[in-house]
């Protein structure tokens, strides 16, 4: 899991999530080229989830968002890019039994939106979830998603990432 515990002042690029991100786990992005299950967890109008779908046509990628407009918007712009890798839930419940199927999940900062349990119960064992939720608490919620740190990094704009395995 990767945690931001600095507050960035702008959300991250496509790019960055994918050059800062991923590259923290070595593999991850040839396990994306080979083809994945990827859960982005807040993803609000879908821009990033379309961007990796686009990028690694082999992986198929689930969107999680909680608020309906975001959700309905995002809905849109995957029907319009006629993606055939991308879906789009409200949440965990409403995917259909998904536990234990994803090899990696992000969960993007979002002052509310989806919980940290309720992406971790959807991770593969030995799944990655890169947690960028700018103002999660250390410790404890990833505890209590019995997650594992394995290693923290320093990002090159100084933020501080921990990433761990479920």
């Amino acid at each position: 899991m990767c945690v931001l515990s600095q507050s960035a002042s702008s959300a991250l690029t496509d790019e960055q999530l994918l050059d800062l991100i991923l590259t923290q786990a070595p593999g991850s992005i040839a396990r994306l080229d080979q083809g994945v299950n990827l859960l982005l967890a807040n993803c609000g109008r879908a821009e990033s989830l379309l961007f990796l779908a686009q990028r690694f046509p082999r992986s198929r990628f689930y969107g999680l968002e909680a608020s309906a407009y975001e959700r309905g918007a995002a809905r849109q712009a995957v029907r319009a890019s006629m993606r055939q890798n991308v879906w789009i839930q409200p949440d965990a419940a409403h995917l259909p039994d998904l536990t234990g199927t994803f090899h990696l999940a992000l969960r993007l900062s979002q002052p509310s939106g989806i919980d940290l349990p309720e992406i971790a119960h959807l991770l593969k064992p030995g799944g990655l979830l890169f947690d960028l939720h700018l103002i999660a608490p250390p410790g404890s919620p990833y505890r209590a998603a019995d997650l594992t740190v394995i290693r923290r990094v320093r990002l090159p704009d100084g933020c501080l990432c921990t990433l761990a395995l479920k």
